[in-house]
Parts: C-alpha cells; sequence; structure tokens
C-alpha cells in the first residue's frame, strides 16, 4: 500500500525515505504527513522562536519567553491528544527512528515518553 512503510502502525521504515522529495500517500501514510505539518508549524511558530529567545542576551526577553512557554504547554496537550491516536503514535515513532539528535527531537522524545506513559496508566 505505501512504498516506505508496510503499515500505518509500523514504527519503523521499510524502506529510506527520499531525500529531497515531497512525501506523498503512496510513500507513507496520511497521518504522518499530517504530523510532518503539524510539527513543522509547531517548530516554526513556537519552538524555535522559544529556543532563539532563550539564547538572546536581553533583559526584555522574560515576558515573551513567558507567553512562548505557555503556547508551547498548550500545544503539547494538544499534541499528546493526537498521540492518543495509534497510527499518529506510530508515525512519531518513525519519524525518530530516522531523525539526528536536535533539541527538536529530544523534545519530541519526551513527548513520545508522555505519550507511552499516559497510555500505560489508562
Amino acid at each position: 500500500m505505501y512504498k516506505n512503510v508496510r503499515t500505518k502502525f509500523d514504527t519503523t521504515y521499510s524502506r529510506p525515505l527520499p531525500n529531497g522529495k515531497a512525501l506523498t500517500e503512496a510513500l507513507v501514510p496520511q497521518e504522518e504527513i499530517e504530523l510532518r505539518d503539524i510539527i513543522d508549524c509547531w517548530y516554526r511558530d513556537v519552538f524555535s522562536p522559544l529556543i532563539a529567545l532563550k539564547q538572546l542576551d536581553t533583559s526584555d526577553k522574560d515576558h515573551y519567553i513567558t507567553l512562548l512557554e505557555s503556547r508551547l504547554k498548550q500545544l503539547d496537550k494538544i499534541f499528546l491528544q493526537l498521540l492518543r491516536n495509534k497510527a499518529y503514535y506510530a508515525a512519531l515513532q518513525r519519524m525518530l527512528s530516522d531523525s539526528d539528535d536536535s533539541d527538536m527531537e529530544h523534545y519530541l522524545r519526551l513527548l513520545l515518553a508522555k505519550s507511552t506513559n499516559a497510555r500505560l496508566v489508562h
């Protein structure tokens, strides 16, 4: 059904993803495409600005950091809700299995762990 994933619940890729090529439903499940779009917006609009702001040496950044951290917590809740769906959960596991070790990947691994712990509690 998919060229790079056997089923939408696989946690690893069956074949490496093509470099520089837009992903389609022929390559990976729709849930992964959607999750990649969500992560891209999350990173661009909240995570990256928060990391950059924390690295600045300016006294008036505290208010903006508080606002961004609050927004990040809100988005984390939404993200954790998405990860309750097994297809999105598997998509994130696949994506992280094929990623470098950046701040973003580290944070996403923490969210995945929170999601896993929440699954074990229920």
